[in-house]
C-alpha cells in the first residue's frame, strides 16, 4: 500500500520491504515469474480497473517480478 501512497504500516512494524532481500532464500527463475504474472494477470483482470490505473499496477508487477529473478533455468 505504501507504494502507491498509503500508509507506512509494513515499514514501521517490518523494516523496509526489500522484496529482493525477502525472496533470496527462494530460487526464482523465468518460469517462477512467468507463473506467478499468469496469476497476478488474473486477479488484476477481475478489478476492473481503470485503464490507466490497470498500466500502472500492470507496469509495477512486470518490474518487481523481474526484479525477483536470482536464478536461471
Amino acid at each position: 500500500m505504501q507504494y502507491w501512497g498509503g500508509p507506512r504500516t509494513y515499514s514501521d512494524n517490518r523494516g523496509h520491504p526489500r522484496l529482493r532481500m525477502r525472496h533470496a532464500p527462494f530460487a526464482v527463475n523465468r518460469a517462477a515469474h512467468d507463473a506467478w504474472l499468469r496469476h497476478m494477470r488474473d486477479a488484476v483482470d477481475e478489478l476492473e480497473l481503470a485503464p490507466e490505473l490497470e498500466r500502472q499496477l500492470w507496469h509495477y508487477l512486470t518490474y518487481a517480478a523481474a526484479s525477483m529473478i536470482n536464478t536461471e533455468g
